[in-house]
């Protein structure tokens, strides 16, 4: 958890961690003051970031574009391809400038503004998913002879599931009876 209290959640961002789920998952309050979603990569991409499966963002940093479901972003650096999803649908901006130093980050999207406004007091959700590690044949760890890996059956899937959000995780014990439980 980052900002706000363990008691208040109602400002920072919540994400929760559980072993093995194949999400990266940012919850983020329902609250006006709570810290903006933003996604920011050292590595710049080298295609503009797919909206919905069917349209490209602009990356100027100044193009407000709408996203209802997810994001497709290529990497070319690692051959890997990273599904975004988001909660309810928002508006973003984009920015991927052409030159890069130390003082500008090389890519970032943002989001600027909630179309519902987050009715009914449920917080946004924002998650990322790795979607393929071969996508173009690049890589030559997970490529096999320089041929891309076809993973749109396992994105489908990431799709499919990325509405199931975990909620306040929690890990409880049980002792069989007989065990002292202070031991």
């Amino acid at each position: 958890q980052w900002g706000g209290s363990q008691k208040d959640r109602t400002q920072g961002m919540i994400s929760p961690i559980i072993r093995g789920i194949p999400y990266t998952t940012m919850r983020y309050p329902n609250d006006p003051h709570r810290v903006t979603p933003v996604i920011i990569s050292q590595i710049p991409i080298t295609d503009p970031p797919l909206i919905d499966g069917r349209t490209n963002l602009t990356c100027d940093g100044v193009t407000s574009q709408t996203v209802s479901s997810d994001m497709e972003l290529y990497f070319i650096e690692s051959d890997f391809t990273w599904l975004v999803f988001v909660s309810r649908p928002v508006n973003v901006t984009c920015s991927s400038p052409s030159t890069v130093s130390e003082t500008v980050v090389p890519f970032q999207i943002v989001v600027t503004d909630e179309l519902d406004g987050g009715s009914g007091g449920e917080a946004f959700t924002l998650r990322a998913a790795l979607g393929n590690n071969c996508t173009r044949g690049f890589n030559p760890e997970y490529c096999r002879r320089g041929r891309p890996a076809d993973r749109s059956e396992y994105m489908s899937l990431l799709r499919r599931h990325a509405d199931a959000y975990p909620y306040d995780t929690s890990v409880k014990y049980a002792y069989p009876d007989g065990i002292n439980s202070d031991d």
